[in-house]
């Protein structure tokens, strides 16, 4: 609940809540951590974020969801080295996954990589041939090599295939340049 529907909605106060909880009864869980660190990265707590991330780590080195989170927070944190290490291991633990290849991708723009960045685009182009590959992902990756328009393009494909992780777009980090202006994410007023 915490994570499928409160997170995408920018309720984190409600988010947290039901997070405590999760922890309460399963303190050591990996996933139940990496999720209350994501909520932290959704608000831009970025060092909070980064702290949890890394306890789940300490745990568990192979558990590629932390990484995934982890470069992330470490990009918008302007840690880019640190970005594009957690995002290439991220993508090694996960298989080299549609998302943690475009996670990989937008953490080279970040970085100022654009000829790595290209060649992840390339990637998921290729892996699209054969699997399903949200178009989100391709607009995260285009996105951050600065083509807007194309991003657009993207995201128009991805409503009119009704891709599920749509549902993201207002929390995302990597879409941050196309809400107008992102200031700071608030609760929903009721």
């Amino acid at each position: 609940y915490a994570t499928s529907c409160l997170l995408p909605q920018a309720r984190f106060e409600e988010s947290r809540r039901e997070l405590h909880l999760a922890r309460e009864l399963e303190p050591l869980s990996l996933v139940i951590g990496t999720t209350w660190g994501l909520g932290l990265l959704l608000e831009r707590r970025l060092d909070e974020a980064i702290e949890e991330f890394a306890k789940v780590v300490a745990m568990d080195k192979n558990f590629g969801m932390a990484h995934f989170f982890l470069g992330q927070a470490y990009s918008l944190r302007g840690m880019f080295g640190e970005a594009v290490r957690e995002s290439q291991i991220s993508a090694e633990l996960n298989a080299r996954s549609s998302e943690s290849l475009a996670v990989l991708g937008w953490a080279y723009s970040q970085a100022g990589q654009p000829g790595e960045a290209s060649k992840i685009l390339e990637d998921l182009r290729q892996q699209s041939l054969s699997t399903y590959v949200s178009p989100v992902l391709l607009a995260q990756v285009v996105l951050g090599l600065g083509e807007k328009q194309d991003a657009l393009d993207y995201l128009d494909q991805a409503q009119q295939s009704r891709a599920v992780d749509l549902v993201w777009l207002k929390v995302r980090p990597a879409f941050d340049h196309l809400r107008l202006p992102l200031i700071h994410i608030s609760e929903p007023t009721r």
